[in-house]
């Protein structure tokens, strides 16, 4: 399964599944600001193992949707909110 990549508020948002030794999928994610460099220095990477899923589908949409509201965290944290 390949990456899914959506712009978000202002940030483009990666998704990559990735499968575990059990058979079950976690997720990795990738947030940059739109028209940032992927250099290291204006990107957020995570990993997440805690919750595993059934499905590379599944673990994407999981993984959208926790990049999404860290990218909303990080507009927050830049406006004083």
């Amino acid at each position: 399964m390949e990456a899914k990549t959506i712009n978000y508020r202002g940030f483009q948002l990666q998704v990559t599944p990735v499968m575990d030794h059990e058979g079950l999928w976690e997720f990795r994610y990738r947030i940059v600001r739109a028209g940032q460099q992927a250099d290291g220095k204006d990107v957020v990477m995570r990993r997440q193992t805690v919750n595993f899923h059934r499905t590379a589908d599944a673990a994407c949409m999981a993984g959208l949707e926790l990049a999404k509201v860290e990218a909303d965290n990080l507009l927050a944290l830049e406006h004083g909110a």
